[in-house]
């Protein structure tokens, strides 16, 4: 069997209003509500 390699468990979504627990398999430091909007942040500055 394959090894997948996951994220540490009790993660927080580093949106500020945000307290979803993330994934193990969510590698990115934002909840898929808030990913696109640090997308477009980035992009603008």
């Amino acid at each position: 069997m394959k090894k997948i390699k996951v994220a540490r468990r009790g993660r927080k979504c580093k949106h500020p209003s945000c307290r979803i627990t993330l994934s193990v398999y969510n590698h990115g430091c934002f909840c898929c509500m808030h990913q696109n909007k640090a997308n477009i942040e980035a992009d603008t500055k």
